[in-house]
């Protein structure tokens, strides 16, 4: 999301949008923290024509993808060395 505030003094600026460590917010290209605020997020601006761009970053969820996709590689090398160890056949006495 990118907008334009034209802000007339040191302000805040409340965004609609539920706060979440992994979004990433700049004003007029330089990082900002926002706060939690009334279920949105806030956004300190200074005085004049501020862009404002927010972008969701979730690290989290690729991290939940890589350890889906490693647990279903486990499973699967585990599915290969069962089936090999049942084909070999036994001695009989």
């Amino acid at each position: 999301m990118s907008f334009i505030v034209d802000a007339p003094a040191d302000g805040w600026v409340w965004v609609d949008r539920a706060w979440w460590p992994a979004w990433h917010v700049t004003v007029d290209g330089v990082g900002q923290t926002s706060m939690t605020a009334l279920g949105g997020q806030l956004l300190r601006v200074g005085p004049g024509r501020r862009e404002i761009r927010m972008t969701l970053m979730p690290w989290d969820a690729a991290l939940g993808l890589v350890a889906g996709l490693g647990a279903v590689v486990i499973a699967l090398v585990a599915l290969i060395v069962i089936r090999r160890h049942r084909r070999r056949p036994t001695a009989e006495a």
